[in-house]
This record gives structure tokens, C-alpha cells and sequence, in this order.
């Protein structure tokens, strides 16, 4: 199997016609596999999807279809608005043609990254929910393979580019190596600033373990500032910049020892460093809501009991 292929099972993108759910059985298929942490997006495809959908079908009245499911579904759409479900195709849309032949106009590139799902019975042989395999919609959550900072960063472009924040939680989020060039983590948080440089993130947070005797980049905030400069001058970074946190897990109750990358919505664990030297290197997405929704308090909220001994943020909005 491709590298490629691999990276597309860690997430899959669904186009949904507006006009594709006339029963309510339709949704009760769908959507307990929606949303980042199962690693199905939905293409916002047209733009405002949700505005055509809720215009669609709020003239359907079935006999297994009353007011309070749509509401439910409603309800569930703006949910899944609110944490960063829907992402745009970034393509014309040409109101005057149905859904599907808009669908087959896209550049190829585009459509291969989608699976969809048109109206019944339509003309142009895109399936319809009688036609469809809904096993197409599984996603691995675990991919496991020695990552460079180039394939992680495909591997969750998608989550890295539907996201206003990313956290990096590790011992060894170290910048530079013992002879003073770029690290493959600094290298990887290079790929990410370059994959969203027309559409910039809010801000990137850094955890790393306070080691000045090995690292002295990490011994004043002046130092860390010129490393910050030298590792990421050239880029424009993040709206509220790189924030480097230098932390001391001693007598604090929390630690490092669990490798963590996290956007707003999901949380993925390592089960090395990166890159990692060992050969069992995977990356999981976690399913589990209450266990992701800890995490995310914890570390993208900040919420952590560890003691920062030295911080530093880098900003430059010019390249």
C-alpha cells in the first residue's frame, strides 16, 4: 500500500448532497461517524451546506420523518460547525446545475480526496444512500510507520489545516540538535507554518522538558527568543505566534512522558517522539470523548499543573 493511501485512511472527507437525506434512517447511518475524532470531515460543498440542507428539508414531511428530527439533526449540523467538522473544497460552485454534476466538475485531485453521496435517483451516477457502502466511511485511527516530518505532516494536513491551535506535548520537543541545526520536530513545525500560510493558524504551543545544561537555548528567555528567530525566520507564523514552554515536572503531580499532538477537537498520541529511532513509531487518534475532552482542557486550555521555568513567543506576520 502507498504512503499516500495510508495517509488517507488516518481521514476521509465526505461530500453530502444538500438533497441526498429523505428519510430519517439515511442520517441514523451517518452520523455517529461524523466529526475530527471519528477522522470523517464533511465538505462544506456549497459553501453554507448547512443553509441549503435546513432550506431543503424543511419542506419534507415522511411518515418516519416529523419536526423533532429535524431538529435533532439541526442541533447535530451546528455541533458539528461549532468543532471544525465541515471543511470547504475551496472550489466554484454553479448554482443553476444540481449537486452532482457540481461534484464531478471538481478537479480530479480534489474528488479523489472525497467520497459522496448524491440525491436518489439522480441522472449522473454519483450513489445515492441505496446505493452507497457506508463501510467506505471507516477510518483507521491508528497508523503505524518510522515518520519523517514531511509524512506527518500529510498525514494530518487535514487537521492541521481545520484547526484555530496546535499543541505539541512531549520531553523532547527540542529545537535544535547537539550541533546546532534544525531538529526533525522544528523541521515538522516548518511543513505545518508552510501548509498554512494562506489560511494561518491561531497559535502553536510547544511543551518541552527544561534542560539547559544539555539545551542552553532553554537557560533565558532572551536565548530561546533568538533560537525561536532562527529556527522559524522566513515563515509568517500563527496570528498569536510559536509559544515555547521550557517545564519542570518535579512535585507537580503532571508530566511529560505522554507524547501528545492535539488541535482543538482531537487529540492524537505517539508512542515515540519525533521522529522516533524506534520501529514500533505509531500516531492514534482517540475515540474516546471524555478521555479527549481531558486532554484538551489540560493541554490545549492550559490547565496543566507544570511549572514553566522559561517561555517565549515568536511572532513575525511578514515573510
Amino acid at each position: 500500500m502507498s504512503a499516500i493511501r495510508t495517509y488517507l485512511m488516518m481521514n476521509k472527507i465526505l461530500a453530502l448532497s444538500p438533497y441526498a437525506i429523505n428519510k430519517y434512517k439515511d442520517w441514523l447511518k451517518l452520523y455517529n461517524k461524523l466529526g475530527p475524532s471519528q477522522g470523517i470531515f464533511l465538505a462544506d460543498f456549497p459553501r453554507k451546506w448547512i443553509n441549503k440542507f435546513n432550506l431543503e428539508h424543511s419542506t419534507i414531511a415522511t411518515d418516519d420523518w416529523d419536526d423533532w428530527d429535524e431538529k435533532r439533526i439541526n442541533e447535530y449540523l451546528a455541533h458539528l460547525k461549532s468543532i471544525n467538522g465541515f471543511i470547504s473544497l475551496n472550489s466554484s460552485y454553479q448554482e443553476n446545475l444540481p449537486w452532482e454534476p457540481n461534484y464531478l466538475n471538481l478537479p480530479k485531485d480534489k474528488q479523489s480526496e472525497c467520497i459522496a453521496i448524491g440525491s436518489r435517483e439522480n441522472k449522473f451516477n454519483v450513489p445515492d444512500f441505496d446505493k452507497f457502502d457506508i463501510t467506505l466511511l471507516n477510518v483507521s485511527d491508528t497508523v503505524s510507520m518510522k515518520f519523517s516530518a514531511s509524512e506527518l505532516s500529510s498525514l494530518l494536513k487535514t487537521y492541521f489545516t481545520n484547526t484555530e491551535k496546535i499543541v505539541f506535548v512531549d520531553r523532547h520537543n527540542y529545537l535544535l540538535n547537539p550541533t546546532g541545526g534544525f531538529t526533525e520536530f522544528t523541521k515538522l513545525i516548518r511543513q505545518i507554518m508552510e501548509l498554512t500560510k494562506t489560511k494561518p493558524l491561531g497559535e502553536i504551543v510547544i511543551f518541552s522538558l527544561y534542560n539547559p545544561r544539555e539545551y542552553s537555548y532553554m537557560s533565558t528567555t532572551e536565548e530561546l527568543n533568538k533560537t525561536l528567530e532562527k529556527c522559524f525566520m522566513g515563515f509568517r507564523t500563527p496570528v498569536y505566534g510559536i509559544k515555547y514552554l521550557c517545564c519542570s515536572e518535579a512535585g507537580t503531580g503532571d508530566d511529560l512522558h505522554a507524547r501528545y499532538i492535539l488541535t482543538k477537537n482531537v487529540a492524537f498520541q505517539l508512542t515515540d517522539s519525533i521522529p522516533g529511532n524506534k520501529s514500533s513509531q505509531s500516531i492514534t487518534r482517540l475515540r474516546d470523548i471524555a478521555e479527549t475532552e481531558r486532554l484538551l482542557k489540560k493541554w490545549v486550555d492550559e490547565e496543566h499543573k507544570l511549572v514553566i521555568n522559561t517561555e517565549a513567543t515568536y511572532i513575525n506576520y511578514t515573510i
